[in-house]
């Protein structure tokens, strides 16, 4: 019998502080434009993404090999997030936090 029967398991996502302070400004500066509610939502829903499905979420850009990690970039209207996914661990770190610019 596999270990499956239960919810599946959750990526740990960490972001330095200078991220959540990047992303804090992005906001205001998202809000500031008429966007505030769709950076939240996109915000969210990457989140959601990061913590159930990061190596399927967004574009792969590169594999570091002998660090295990993958880079990849995610873009959900107007919010685009740079991340690395451990290959083995349940680990995601998030490197930056861009918002898109108006047409």
């Amino acid at each position: 019998m596999s270990g499956s029967n239960g919810p599946p398991r959750r990526f740990r996502v960490d972001a330095a502080p200078a991220v959540g302070q990047k992303t804090q400004q992005l906001y205001d500066e998202a809000r500031q434009t008429g966007r505030g509610p769709a950076f939240a939502a996109a915000m969210r829903r990457l989140r959601r993404d990061l913590q159930t499905r990061p190596r399927e979420c967004g574009e792969p850009l590169r594999l570091y090999k002998n660090a295990q990690l993958e880079l990849r970039v995610a873009a959900e209207r107007p919010a685009i997030v740079w991340f690395v996914v451990h290959q083995s661990q349940y680990e995601v770190m998030v490197l930056a936090v861009e918002l898109m610019p108006l047409p």
